[in-house]
């Protein structure tokens, strides 16, 4: 698997408690937070547990082909 710092170009500590749109193209991000709303206000998903090709945002900016699988992962401090 490759490093976030060879495939992105960011270090791990650049993207720890970031929001996701820091490394997706913004037309990706706009329909992403209506997917959220939409899963957090009916827990239902077409996307989760699917192996999906997107596309990603280097640090220099240019758009870097990845797969992604959604997982969703309970805590048992703060639910899910």
């Amino acid at each position: 698997m490759a490093t976030l710092k060879r495939l992105l170009g960011f270090k791990k500590n650049e993207l720890l408690e970031q929001n996701i749109n820091r490394i997706i193209p913004r037309v990706i991000g706009d329909v992403h937070e209506k997917f959220m709303r939409r899963y957090f206000d009916t827990s239902e998903s077409k996307l989760i547990d699917r192996e999906r090709n997107i596309f990603c945002l280097h640090k220099n900016g240019y758009l870097v082909p990845c797969t992604i699988m959604i997982k969703v992962l309970p805590n048992l401090d703060d639910g899910i």
